[in-house]
Parts: structure tokens; C-alpha cells; sequence
């Protein structure tokens, strides 16, 4: 995808991981060495870790659209209100989909479940 770190989305996702996360007795698992540095260097986190999928992975896109999706039944304990926040802050042509309760609904966001 070839985005730099210095992306206003990565900065976003990164201060949004900081404020949840950074705290002691936290690891980190992501899948590729080029996030780990990022999350070591910029998110300032002690403990990550790199544990690939356990299948091929590959960039696609359907219909030619850039889609963001959150899945979380409880609302508060799993961030759909975070989520939800960081969705409406993307740009128009990017598909946002929430899979779960929510007790908003904001324009430009799908939601699945009722």
C-alpha cells in the first residue's frame, strides 16, 4: 500500500492506541516487522510482538472502495464508540461498516445489526 507512517490516519490509529494501550503489563501482537517498529518507535509501547496470520494475506479491494469495518457486540467494553468516532473523521469515498449494537447512528456509517 506504500503509506508512510506520517499518514493522518496512521497518526490517528496511533494516538488511539496510545491512549488505550499504553499502559504496563500490555504486549502487543501485530503481524508484520514494519508495525512493530512503528509501534515501538512512535507509539512509544515496551512489549510487541510479531505473530504472522495463519493464512496468505493480500491486499483487495471490492467495487473499487476502501472499507473500514468494526465488529463489537458490547458497545462501551469493545470501543464501538471509539470506533465510531474514528469512522466519522474518515473521508466521504472510504465505506465504513459496523457489525454490532450501537446505540448512535451516524450518518455515513452502515450498520448491520439492530
Amino acid at each position: 500500500m506504500g503509506k508512510s507512517r506520517r499518514d493522518s490516519l496512521y497518526g490517528l490509529a496511533v494516538k488511539t492506541f496510545r491512549y488505550l494501550f499504553n499502559r504496563d503489563n500490555v504486549v502487543m501482537i501485530t503481524w508484520t516487522q514494519w508495525s512493530k517498529e512503528g509501534l515501538e518507535e512512535e507509539g512509544g509501547f515496551r512489549d510487541v510482538r510479531v505473530v504472522p496470520p495463519p493464512m496468505r494475506t493480500s491486499f483487495r479491494k471490492i467495487d473499487n472502495k476502501i472499507t473500514v469495518g468494526f465488529v463489537g457486540v458490547e458497545y462501551h467494553r469493545k470501543g464501538g464508540d471509539i470506533a465510531e468516532n474514528v469512522m466519522s473523521k474518515l473521508p466521504r469515498h472510504v465505506r465504513k461498516v459496523y457489525v454490532g449494537k450501537s446505540p448512535r447512528r451516524i450518518e455515513g456509517i452502515e450498520y448491520t445489526i439492530q
